[in-house]
């Protein structure tokens, strides 16, 4: 009699077949480690990702949204999706 094999965990979900999904047929070392490969579009990705989290953290709302206080743009204020318009 075999006992069922456990399935193993992986930190944050990746498992065996998100990161298959993910190489999606990518075979050798210049597709994965080259100048436009999937390393360097997944860690630019995860990185842009993360200096947005800790933006929205910083400032305290979310990209696109208006300020939660009064010190909006049309006062002369600053917003993460654009600034005053020139005088």
């Amino acid at each position: 009699m075999t006992t069922p094999r456990k399935k193993k965990e992986y930190a944050y979900g990746l498992t065996d077949e998100v990161v298959d999904g993910l190489l999606n047929g990518v075979t050798t070392h210049e597709e994965v480690f080259g100048e436009g490969g999937i390393y360097r579009s997944l860690t630019k990705r995860l990185f842009e990702r993360m200096l947005e989290s800790e933006l929205t953290e910083h400032l305290g709302y979310q990209k696109h949204q208006k300020p939660p206080d009064t010190n909006t743009v049309e006062s002369g204020g600053n917003s993460r999706n654009g600034s005053p318009q020139r005088q």
